[in-house]
């Protein structure tokens, strides 16, 4: 990996980590502590908080597994099953 890649693969990291930062951030300290007491919602802060941030979690989790791992990787279990249904699932290798 080149210097410029380096600094481009960084970059871009950097960014996506900054975005799901921010928009944590800003939901829980914007909705749930400033708007929904100014309309009188309190009871809806915390079932709120919590499903913002699982699926902010989920995307977050997301985001690493297509980052860090091979995307377009078939899974080895594939083959196994592939040759478990033999000639009953026509399949190029």
């Amino acid at each position: 990996m080149t210097t410029v890649e380096f600094a481009s693969a960084v970059a871009c990291t950097s960014v996506v980590w900054a975005a799901f930062l921010i928009q944590g951030l800003t939901y829980n300290a914007v909705f749930v502590a400033q708007v929904l007491p100014a309309i009188h919602k309190e009871d809806f802060a915390l079932p709120c908080a919590a499903a913002f941030d699982a699926a902010l979690g989920l995307a977050l989790w997301s985001y690493l597994r297509a980052r860090f791992d091979d995307p377009g990787a078939v899974p080895g279990r594939w083959y196994e099953f592939c040759d478990l249904a033999g000639d009953s699932l026509p399949t190029e290798r």
